[in-house]
């Protein structure tokens, strides 16, 4: 088959963002009422018992904590995403969990010019009055579920859903709301990419995957995105891998900070010191940055060979 023509090719530009936070997700244990991030089996104010004297003020305490740090995160975003508008980027991608409902407002009335993958949080009864207000279709019937709301520069919310569970989330509730994402490119032509949300890339033969991710996804999306929330990249670096060789499509992951690993896969034209075989390093451990990658792509199924060109911009602080 022959490489693609230089007509076929658009330019994206993409934002890995690599940043520490407690988790918006009904996880097996509740790590936003946690003034600090807690290490692994190290106890926290969730693990006090409720028999404890005034245990309702501190209950009120663990709420307080987890709107502050609600407040903290929508800060962050506020100053983060007019930086990511200003360099023009087309996609900017969170890690998992990473983004609460709550700062979807702030997100929808700054209205950047840019798509934000605001991956992800868990859906609960207090936060559907978010939905209704920002226009993002989250019904009482999607609580329990993990959903990636993703803002487009049109103006408007889309979403995808979990459809998977890892060890941690034993009490999700799988979804099964899936779709590509089409978003506009300050190049030229639309760009299409799937979201694949933490395990849901490595879970291919989950039945609920199955059914809802479309078998012919790789000739559909341009490159695929996977927010994670995961301390360990093992899996995730073995399969993307392979989408990137294989199915030709760069796939952008990003991860918490205190597990890093944040990086590009994609088959490089020209590679430097600053790159390795499969894409770009990978961010270090607990090291917050924002990764800014320009990747070309091409409208073409089925071809063999390098055919992704990256240019990249040396990991910066997230600014806030």
């Amino acid at each position: 088959m022959q490489p693609p023509s230089a007509s076929a090719a658009r330019h994206v530009r993409v934002a890995a963002i690599q940043i520490d936070f407690q988790p918006s997700a009904s996880l097996n244990f509740p790590y936003i009422e946690e003034p600090v991030v807690l290490a692994d089996g190290e106890p926290g104010l969730a693990s006090l018992p409720a028999s404890l004297p005034q245990s309702d003020k501190l209950l009120s305490l663990r709420q307080e904590i987890a709107r502050e740090h609600e407040a903290f995160t929508q800060d962050r975003l506020l100053i983060l995403l007019r930086e990511l508008d200003r360099l023009a980027v087309d996609i900017a991608v969170f890690p998992e969990y990473c983004v609460p409902a709550s700062a979807l407002v702030t997100i929808t009335k700054i209205a950047p010019r840019l798509c934000v993958v605001a991956a992800s949080h868990t859906v609960t009864h207090s936060t559907l009055g978010v939905y209704r207000d920002v226009g993002l279709d989250v019904s009482d019937e999607d609580v329990g579920k993990s959903v990636c709301p993703i803002w487009l520069p049109s103006g408007n919310w889309v979403r995808v859903d979990k459809l998977s569970r890892s060890q941690w989330e034993g009490a999700l509730k799988p979804g099964t709301k899936w779709q590509s994402i089409s978003t506009s490119s300050r190049s030229g032509p639309p760009i299409t990419f799937g979201v694949l949300l933490c395990v849901d890339l490595i879970n291919e033969s989950d039945p609920n995957v199955q059914r809802c991710v479309p078998r012919q996804l790789w000739d559909l999306v341009d490159l695929c995105v996977v927010p994670s929330y995961s301390p360990s990249i093992r899996d995730f670096e073995y399969r993307a891998r392979i989408v990137a060789e294989r199915a030709g499509r760069p796939v952008v992951y990003t991860n918490v900070a205190a597990a890093g690993g944040t990086r590009v896969f994609c088959i490089f034209r020209d590679a430097d010191a600053s790159v390795e075989r499969h894409g770009t390093k990978p961010l270090p451990t607990n090291e917050e940055a924002v990764l800014v990658v320009d990747l070309l792509v091409v409208s073409v199924l089925r071809t063999f060979g390098p055919r992704r060109t990256l240019r990249f911009s040396k990991p910066f602080p997230p600014l806030g």
